[in-house]
Order: structure tokens, then sequence, then C-alpha cells
């Protein structure tokens, strides 16, 4: 799970100083600017860092690698990643769009790093007694 979340996170910043998309909670008329405005860097600068949101990536991706592994309950597990996104639509951090690409990424990071486990180690001794029936 902290594979896959660090993995969206660095994938995710490097979209976000690149894209230069103005926030919905600044006076900035909307757009993607990349790396400058007006002559000036704004690599920097917080309020052009909306696209896409690392907080729901990684916790799209955090909460994804339960889904994928088979947990009991994962799926409960994985309704954290879209309320998270949820929250930072109501917070007007993000628009819309910056979460929905969000969610894929993390979701998409969280997919290759269980995998990626898998292949390597097989299954754990923890997906094993977690996908162990109730007594």
């Amino acid at each position: 799970m902290v594979l896959a979340s660090s993995m969206a996170g660095l994938a995710v910043n490097a979209v976000r100083f690149a894209s230069g998309r103005s926030r919905p909670n600044t006076e900035i008329q909307d757009g993607f600017y990349g790396l400058e405005k007006d002559g000036k860097w704004i690599v920097w600068e917080n309020r052009y860092k909306s696209f896409p949101s690392a907080h729901t990536a990684t916790a799209a991706a955090f909460a994804g690698v339960a889904l994928f592994a088979g947990i009991r309950g994962g799926w409960l597990i994985a309704l954290f990643g879209p309320l998270v996104g949820c929250a930072r639509i109501y917070s007007q951090a993000h628009h819309f769009s910056d979460v929905v690409t969000a969610t894929l990424i993390g979701l998409l990071f969280s997919h290759w790093a269980w995998h990626f486990v898998e292949r390597r180690w097989g299954p754990t001794s923890i997906q094993k007694s977690c996908r162990a029936p109730l007594p």
C-alpha cells in the first residue's frame, strides 16, 4: 500500500508541476498555464497546482491495493479514495476532472504495485489470513 501511494504521489506531482492548472478557489482565470505565466515561473506557487489531485491519487492508490488484494472488506477500505476526492472538491481545492484523473492514476499504481509484489513474493500470509472464512 505504501509502495502504491508513493509511486502515485511521485507521478502526480510531476504532472502537477508541468500542467500549472489554477485552483478553483483562486481569483485566477481557470486554465492550464504550464511552467510559467507572464514571464514568471509558477512552478512553486500552490495556486497553480490543481491538476491532478495528489491527495486523491495517494488515497486511491493506498486503498486500491486492499481492493485488488482481495482483502475481506476491501471495498470498504477502497471507498476511502473517493471520499478524499469529494472532500477536495467540496473544499474547492480541486476541480472534478482533477479528482477523477487522480483516482484513475491511483488505481493504476495500486494495480501495478499489487501485481509487482504478488509476482515477486507470491500470496502473502496477510492475504491468506484476510481471505480466510470467518469462524
